[in-house]
């Protein structure tokens, strides 16, 4: 999952609550799931911060007109 935020990390609305839990309750179904948030400064991360992407492209599909 990518997100803009996530309970307990960063949050800012219910995204974050969604993000902080929904990752769990799939794992706990047998899924194999990650999370990918900024590496926002004012976050305070358990443990050392891992980049995992540099640059990530995500396909909106063809109706975007952005």
């Amino acid at each position: 999952m990518v997100a803009s935020e996530a309970t307990p990390f960063s949050k800012t609305g219910g995204l974050a609550d969604v993000i902080g839990a929904l990752p769990a309750a799939l794992k706990n179904q047998g899924e194999d799931v990650a999370v990918v948030v900024p590496g926002y400064r004012a976050n305070k991360y358990p443990g050392p911060v891992r980049e995992a992407y540099r640059n990530l492209t995500i396909s909106l599909g063809t109706g975007y007109k952005g």
